[in-house]
């Protein structure tokens, strides 16, 4: 999967974390420590409602939406 612009988030304290990459609609999910191993396959608006709910509790509003 080396062929996808991979990116780490902007927000990372440090450079162990995930990255992400886009392909078709869908965004792919990696480990950055471990670049060869297993990628995950999720549709756009799934990813994008995760980080909504992530994003949320972070900031402490959890259970809004």
């Amino acid at each position: 999967m080396s062929e996808f612009v991979w990116r780490k988030s902007s927000k990372s304290p440090s450079q162990q974390c995930v990255e992400i990459a886009h392909d078709q609609g869908d965004v792919l999910v990696r480990d950055s420590k471990q670049r060869s191993g297993p990628v995950l396959r999720f549709p756009a608006e799934v990813f994008l409602a995760f980080v909504k709910v992530v994003d949320g509790q972070h900031h402490g509003s959890r259970g809004k939406r």
